[in-house]
């Protein structure tokens, strides 16, 4: 069992961070390089560039130190204004973080749906058209809490119906799953590296369109900061292309992150998007096939993450710990109102793979059945091969 400063390795089948390649670990032992000069602008730049061609978008991208819930932060600073509300959807964990961290910055419209339930259209439509004040959307693309996947598209298509605001927390589903920024009229969007680009947490990439930007300069009042505000930002591109952000950034992170970023389209988006659906459908087989009950449907279920709840009488923190301590393998709980009914497992960026899945349905096959109950490991795993390869044909 690899230890690295007194800490063990396991396998992280979790819902990020995930498994980072060895190309993007070995350059991460480079010698530290500033943030800034002739020699780095390059980098920085072609790093830009693979994102804006990965979430496919002419907008504009910022590369913001700190983690997802900052970006969401960012985003609500700079959405909420005076007498407007925003409506934002939640049909899960992620989705009612999203309201908490608007309702912080102004006024909230919150639609809820039971967890794992499909948001209505129809009545997210209903909701908005009744509500002047709505002038925003927002909604969570991939729910990892449940494992499943939100409509999106068809929520952008409200959104340019009704000329609102639109902002997708897209953290858990971009590297993974086709994404497209400019054509679903998505006009604030962000991602973790350390999620489904495989790369390093630490930095949050944040893309913002052209029709922001009009918003954004005729706001009733000013963005009540200096450094979350977008404008301080943009303006920094615009005056200092040597240094072209408000603060120190990670050299190392944005090294390892354009690394990622030429692995991905090194393998390619189409067959990148094919295996993460292929190692979905083997994980939810073989956890069918294990006594589980996936909560998403196969229509609407993530390709990188899957929310299962428990067999009777096994618990998740139980079964957690065994996977770990007698494979070494990491598997996570549920969250919120499922921490003790369910587990989530992570199949995104490098775990996106059979050989993954199987050790994963194996270890907790095995410890379901010493935990006493009657499981077939041979079958869900002979399932598991069936469903990879038969999917797609």
């Amino acid at each position: 069992m690899e230890r690295r400063c007194g800490l063990k390795k396991p396998l992280l089948m979790i819902p990020g961070p995930t498994e980072a390649s060895k190309r993007v670990l070995k350059v991460l032992s480079h010698p530290i390089v500033p943030h800034y000069g002739e020699d780095w602008k390059p980098i920085y730049d072609e790093t830009i560039s693979l994102l804006k061609k990965l979430f496919k978008t002419s907008g504009h991208m910022f590369i913001i130190p700190g983690a997802g819930s900052l970006a969401v932060e960012i985003s609500a600073i700079n959405t909420m204004d005076e007498g407007m509300k925003i409506a934002i959807p939640s049909n899960g964990y992620f989705g009612e973080r999203l309201q908490k961290i608007f309702s912080a910055h102004g006024e909230v419209l919150n639609i809820n749906f039971e967890w794992g339930e499909e948001i209505d259209l129809d009545k997210v439509e209903e909701k908005i058209a009744q509500d002047h004040k709505v002038k925003a959307l927002a909604a969570v693309h991939c729910e990892t809490s449940t494992g499943m996947i939100n409509p999106i598209e068809k929520l952008g298509r409200i959104a340019a119906k009704y000329n609102l605001i639109y902002i997708v927390d897209a953290i858990s589903s971009i590297g993974g799953m086709e994404f497209k920024m400019d054509e679903w009229n998505v006009d604030i969007t962000f991602v973790g590296p350390q999620k489904c680009l495989g790369a390093i947490a630490g930095i949050t990439p944040v893309a913002v369109s052209e029709k922001f930007w009009k918003y954004l300069d005729n706001r009733v009042k000013p963005v009540p900061s200096w450094y979350l505000n977008l404008k301080t930002w943009r303006d920094y591109v615009k005056k200092s292309p040597w240094h072209p952000y408000p603060s120190t950034l990670s050299s190392p992170l944005i090294i390892a992150l354009r690394e990622a970023l030429l692995e991905i389209f090194e393998e390619g988006l189409e067959k990148r998007f094919e295996r993460h659906v292929k190692a979905a459908k083997a994980m939810r087989t073989g956890l069918k096939e294990l006594g589980f009950k996936v909560i998403a449907k196969d229509e609407n279920a993530s390709s990188t993450v899957t929310a299962a709840l428990t067999p009777e009488n096994v618990k998740p923190a139980t079964l957690i710990s065994k996977v770990l301590k007698n494979h070494n393998i990491l598997i996570s709980s549920g969250l919120g109102k499922l921490r003790e009914k369910a587990i989530r497992v992570g199949h995104m960026a490098n775990t996106a793979t059979l050989e993954h899945v199987l050790k994963t349905i194996n270890a907790i096959g095995e410890e379901i059945t010493k935990l006493g109950l009657k499981t077939d490991v041979s079958r869900a795993l002979k399932k598991v091969e069936e469903a990879y390869e038969e999917c797609g044909k």
